[in-house]
């Protein structure tokens, strides 16, 4: 089961994101001779990206696995979703089932 968002405010992320954006200048900025500080200023970036996924994980999308030809199967639950109704979600390389897709964002 993917993890849910913990912190839902949003100034929260874009300070992270604005620190990260900072962490970057100064490393391109840096002379090649500044070995060290270019060291920590990756490990730090490394930080802010850890802390940030762990505020926002990425969405549990999984690819589908490739069909030529055949029935569309729910990336969820891998059941075959009946095109007929109008109860499916269909992403870039993935096809969910509406409910499956509601019941992993609700959880």
């Amino acid at each position: 089961m993917a993890a849910k968002p913990v912190e839902s405010d949003p100034t929260v992320l874009s300070d992270l994101a604005v620190h990260a954006q900072k962490l970057i200048s100064e490393f391109v900025a840096l002379p090649h001779d500044a070995r060290r500080r270019a060291t920590q200023l990756l490990y730090e970036l490394e930080h802010v990206v850890a802390e940030f996924r762990r505020l926002r994980p990425p969405l549990p999308f999984k690819r589908s696995r490739l069909r030529a030809v055949g029935p569309h199967i729910c990336s969820i639950c891998d059941a075959k979703i009946d095109e007929g109704l109008a109860d499916y979600i269909q992403a870039d390389g993935a096809t969910y089932h509406r409910r499956c897709y509601e019941a992993v964002q609700s959880a």
